[in-house]
């Protein structure tokens, strides 16, 4: 996703700052996102939409009311929205307890999990009008397949990648704040922004995880239990996953980590939503990256959460997320 700074796009559709700030307070570019340092940022669907506002005004001469009207008419606030996910998804990606579960057997075909996903949105005892499912991407098939037994416009799909904890960062924050949102439109843009832009950056404690040894297999080059023994710096987002670095010991290596923070957020424009430090047993390292990043980007704000029923408590793990 492109980002762009409010000079940007006055030159690209040669419109004034004055405007698109009225845009704003009208609530015509409902999808805000600002940069670490507070500064406006627009992407193409901001793009698209100014274009739509001018082009109604110009071959039907409405006003910007009624544009807005036109544009965003659907209004969250007299809808009864269900946020659900599945048993399956609950254990494979960190999401938010707010979401209610659909109990999957995982040993089911597609066309059977289907039914039982169809099955349970049927038997809900109080109807709701919007349906948004967060699941993991291996099962788009299962859910798109019930698409035909719901009302248009009803049901709404956001397949998810395990990447960190930002998919429980994204979950969590749509749960608490479904009720701020104008309007659909908003809301589907506001998720697609935190898929699109969100990352996760993890401190794993060693690579033991990954590489299990097997001491009856003899090498002549015995290189593998050295590397075990460092630190892997892992990157993960909606398109990729990859091992950033390697480090004898992160305690050791705080502004490093800090300054890739830095780099990542410089590559979107400096867009941030939240950041939130995570960490599985002991707080000591996320506090230090917290001081560190404090010092060097003085705009993020940063919270610190422990992860709760943490998969695999052998292994330590810090996670920092971005939304």
């Amino acid at each position: 996703m492109n980002l762009y700074k409010i000079g940007d796009i006055c030159d690209l559709l040669n419109i004034t700052p004055r405007t698109i700030r009225y845009y704003d307070q009208l609530g015509l570019l409902p999808n805000i996102k600002r940069s670490d340092g507070y500064t406006r940022l627009f992407d193409q669907n901001d793009i698209d939409t100014i274009k739509s506002i001018r082009h109604l005004q110009k071959s039907k001469a409405l006003p910007l009311n009624l544009i807005k009207e036109t544009l965003f008419s659907n209004n969250l606030n007299q809808q009864n929205v269900l946020l659900l996910t599945d048993s399956f998804s609950q254990k494979n990606l960190p999401l938010s307890s707010q979401l209610t579960i659909i109990p999957l057997d995982e040993t089911l075909n597609t066309s059977q999990q289907s039914k039982q996903i169809n099955d349970f949105i049927q038997n809900i005892k109080i109807d709701p009008t919007l349906i948004i499912c967060f699941f993991h991407e291996s099962l788009a098939k299962s859910y798109a397949a019930i698409s035909k037994n719901l009302p248009k416009n009803t049901y709404f799909l956001y397949p998810l990648k395990h990447y960190g904890m930002t998919n429980y960062m994204i979950t969590d924050y749509i749960a608490n704040h479904i009720h701020t949102f104008s309007n659909l439109t908003e809301l589907h843009l506001v998720i697609n922004r935190f898929i699109t832009l969100g990352f996760s950056l993890c401190l794993l404690d060693c690579l033991d995880t990954y590489i299990t040894i097997k001491d009856t297999i003899q090498h002549p080059h015995n290189f593998v239990k050295p590397i075990t023994k460092f630190f892997p710096l892992l990157l993960s987002n909606n398109e990729t996953e990859l091992v950033m670095d390697f480090k004898a010991d992160f305690s050791k290596s705080i502004e490093e980590i800090v300054l890739t923070i830095d780099m990542l957020l410089q590559k979107q424009k400096r867009y941030i939503q939240e950041a939130c430090i995570f960490y599985s047993h002991s707080n000591v390292l996320a506090n230090a990256i917290k001081n560190k990043l404090s010092s060097i980007c003085p705009n993020v704000t940063c919270s610190i959460q422990k992860i709760n029923d943490w998969s695999y408590p052998k292994n330590q793990v810090n996670f920092i997320s971005i939304i």
